[in-house]
C-alpha cells in the first residue's frame, strides 16, 4: 500500500483505532507486563506518536529496571527519542542499568542509548567511557558491525561533546580494511560523522 505517516492517520482510520485500543489495553495491564513486552510496546507505540503508554509504564519500568536486558533498555531509549519525551528519572535508571551491564551490549544498542541521552542534553561520563570501551572490544573481536551503526555511535559521541581518537581511528581502520562491507550510504554517513569531529575521512571513504 501507499506509505503513510502514522502520525497523520486520523482516529477514524481502522489502524489508528487499533493502535489506540492496543495502547489502552497495555496501559491497563502495565503492572503485568514483562520488560521484553513493555519495551517493545513502548517502541511500537512511539512510532505511531503514542506517548500515554510510556507515561503509564514509567513507574513499573523504574521498579523493574534490574530485569531489563540490553535490547529492552535500548528500545525504551529509542521510544523516548522518537517521541522527544524527556523522562529524566527513567533515563537515569536505564543509563545506570546500561553501565552495569555494558559488556552485553551490541554497538547498535550502545549508540541508541548515547544518542537519546545526547538529544536531551544528558551526559553520563562513566557510561560514555564504558560505551567506548565496549565498542573498541567489539571491533577488536572482529565482530561484524554495520558501518551505519558505527557512524551513529560517532554522531552520539559528538553530540555529547566527547572526542576519543582511539575509537575514531579504530572505526576508520575497520572501514579501510573491509571496503566490501562499506556501502555508499555507509561511507556517506561515516564521512558526515567524522566531519563533526573535524577529522578528514580516509581515502577509501572519499566521495
Amino acid at each position: 500500500g501507499s506509505a503513510e505517516n502514522p502520525k497523520d492517520i486520523t482516529l477514524s482510520h481502522p489502524r489508528a483505532v487499533a493502535v489506540e485500543t492496543l495502547e489502552r489495553s497495555a496501559s491497563n495491564r502495565v503492572s503485568e507486563l514483562p520488560p521484553a513486552l513493555s519495551s517493545s510496546l513502548a517502541l511500537s507505540l512511539a512510532r505511531f506518536g503514542r506517548v500515554d503508554f510510556v507515561d503509564k509504564a514509567h513507574d513499573r519500568m523504574v521498579a523493574t529496571v534490574s530485569t531489563f536486558a540490553p535490547a529492552h533498555v535500548a528500545d525504551v531509549f529509542r521510544a523516548l527519542l522518537i517521541l522527544k519525551h524527556n523522562h529524566t528519572e527513567l533515563m537515569g535508571v536505564l543509563a545506570e542499568r546500561a553501565a552495569a551491564d555494558i559488556r552485553r551490549y551490541k554497538v547498535k544498542d550502545v549508540a541508541a542509548v548515547l544518542q537519546t541521552l545526547a538529544h536531551f542534553d544528558l551526559f553520563d561520563a562513566q557510561l560514555t567511557d564504558l560505551a567506548i570501551q565496549q565498542v573498541l572490544a567489539t571491533l577488536k573481536a572482529r565482530s561484524v558491525v554495520d558501518i551505519n551503526v558505527l557512524a551513529a555511535f560517532l554522531r552520539a559521541l559528538a553530540a555529547s561533546g566527547t572526542r576519543n581518537h582511539v575509537v575514531i581511528s579504530a572505526i576508520q581502520r575497520l572501514a579501510a580494511d573491509t571496503p566490501e562491507a562499506v556501502t555508499a550510504e555507509g561511507a556517506s554517513n561515516l564521512r558526515t560523522a567524522l566531519q563533526t569531529f573535524g577529522v578528514k575521512p580516509s581515502p577509501q571513504l572519499q566521495a
